[in-house]
């Protein structure tokens, strides 16, 4: 429970821009989710820290933050937390202007997300996908992802996704 209240705080902090309290207040959950072997919640808080260090500019250490809750969560066998992370490395990797290793990581999160069957990360993959393209000026792929985004934000009703995508596609 006190772990969970250090999570909830933390993420309350990175949503105020206070990231240096939000990092203190995972670490402390994180600390308690080790000694009890909680390794569903040190993978989640191992993300919580990966998210904190992207906001604040720092992705060497959201990398390794991200690497390692993707390594537990391997381990626990769960497919859509795996997404989650490729997704989370893709995003890092692209704000590093590392495209190629973003689309990898988009790809493998898509790739998991079309065997799982969830439409709304389906599209939230096609967005970031054709996200990437557009920044190697792949204009080509990029359109063709981002109208698979659109299209798949369509068949789900998704207002909000539907006006991302359509944003994205210019």
């Amino acid at each position: 429970f006190e772990a969970s209240n250090y999570g909830l705080q933390g993420m309350i902090q990175t949503n105020e821009g206070k990231f240096k309290e939000a990092l203190g207040s995972h670490q402390s959950s994180l600390e308690i989710k080790k000694t009890i072997n909680d390794k569903v919640g040190i993978a989640n808080s191992y993300n919580n820290i990966g998210d904190v260090y992207y906001q604040m500019g720092n992705y060497a250490e959201s990398l390794v933050n991200h690497f390692k809750s993707l390594k537990l969560k391997e381990e626990i066998q769960d497919k859509n937390s795996i997404a989650n992370s490729y997704n989370n490395i893709g995003s890092v990797y692209h704000a590093l202007n590392n495209y190629d290793e973003s689309l990898k990581y988009h790809f493998l999160s898509l790739s998991i997300r079309e065997e799982l069957k969830d439409k709304s990360n389906m599209a939230m993959s096609y967005n970031n996908i054709a996200i990437n393209y557009n920044a190697q000026k792949n204009y080509n792929e990029a359109v063709k992802y981002q109208q698979l985004a659109i299209k798949k934000h369509s068949e789900l009703s998704n207002k909000k996704g539907l006006a991302i995508a359509y944003g994205n596609a210019g």
